[in-house]
């Protein structure tokens, strides 16, 4: 029983080292499609996977970039078959992730919910603003 409890650790270990190496060239990969959204001292947030009803799964991470005057600028970033392909942005809050989608922490009469399950919209309603993806 102890042997299977290490042996987790270490898988679950192993499985963080490769994802933080995978953040790190996906940050790399960002920086080079738009070098003026990202940059190398950005924090870059896993939130979760969406598996759409085609079978194929969007990864959703979250950057920030905070500026010197205390500023913070924010986008979602949607990864597919292991490539950014667009992001939303800039958006204020961090949503949570649910097999359906994103959701905000705002009142739904002003937008919250991002539904993914089908497409990727083109233009979203949150927070009473509308926001476009955009494919990189």
């Amino acid at each position: 029983m102890k042997a299977k409890i290490y042996l987790s650790a270490i898988l679950f270990i192993c499985a963080q080292i490769s994802f933080s190496d995978g953040l790190k060239t996906i940050r790399e990969t960002l920086m080079v499609l738009r070098p003026d959204y990202f940059f190398s001292e950005d924090s870059l947030h896993d939130l979760g996977t969406v598996r759409q009803e085609n079978g194929d799964e969007l990864h959703i991470l979250f950057n920030e970039h905070f500026w010197g005057n205390g500023r913070c600028s924010s986008r979602i970033v949607i990864i597919k078959n292991k490539m950014p392909i667009g992001a939303y942005g800039v958006i204020g809050d961090r949503p949570t992730v649910n097999r359906r989608g994103l959701e905000f922490p705002y009142q739904s009469n002003r937008g919250n919910i991002v539904f993914l399950e089908r497409e990727i919209p083109e233009t979203v309603y949150l927070d009473g603003e509308f926001y476009r993806f955009e494919y990189f």
